[in-house]
């Protein structure tokens, strides 16, 4: 499929799973300071440890898809039936600000929310300010701040907090 300056939603698809590791690995590796911290996974080898241990703790995995070409991974971790958090929403920087993103995670978003979940949390590095604009453009609200919450290069960096609600997603929905 070729690249447009948009790509329609209805050529966006979502699967449950995850495409090849070394896939994942290179787009994680795009833009590592919004990725990884001192604790993330290093190789990857380290990447399949991680990506067993979610698994394992049941978390979801999504794959997005233009037409038959993987182009980004999108994580959820339920908490218990209520709620859940995102861990991790990674998209290869060939399809960044064509609404590739925003289709697919809303894809996501609506399956969630469609299982019972209520409460869809999301954190990211507070100086990741691209991530923070889309959220807020898919509807999230702020929830907090976390300070030094983390190890970035030896240095603390804060982390965002953000939620977004069933009612609000369907609100929102219906007015679209």
């Amino acid at each position: 499929m070729t690249k447009g300056f948009g790509v329609q939603a209805e050529a966006v698809t979502i699967r449950t799973g995850l495409p090849s590791p070394e896939l994942l690995w290179s787009w994680l590796n795009e833009f590592p300071q919004n990725n990884f911290d001192d604790f993330g996974a290093k190789t990857l080898d380290d990447l399949l440890v991680e990506i067993s241990r979610r698994q394992y703790r049941g978390e979801w995995l999504w794959t997005a898809y233009v037409g038959d070409q993987p182009v980004g991974v999108i994580g959820y971790a339920p908490q218990n039936e209520y709620c859940g958090m995102f861990h991790g929403i990674c998209f290869t920087k060939e399809w960044h600000g064509m609404g590739v993103a925003q289709a697919a995670v809303s894809k996501v978003i609506g399956e969630i929310f469609a299982t019972g979940q209520q409460k869809i949390s999301a954190s990211f590095f507070r100086d990741n300010e691209r991530v923070h604009k889309f959220l807020c453009n898919l509807g999230f609200c702020h929830e907090g701040l976390l300070m030094h919450q983390t190890l970035r290069g030896g240095k603390p960096v804060d982390m965002t907090l953000m939620a977004l609600f069933k009612e609000d997603w369907l609100c929102r929905s219906a007015a679209s």
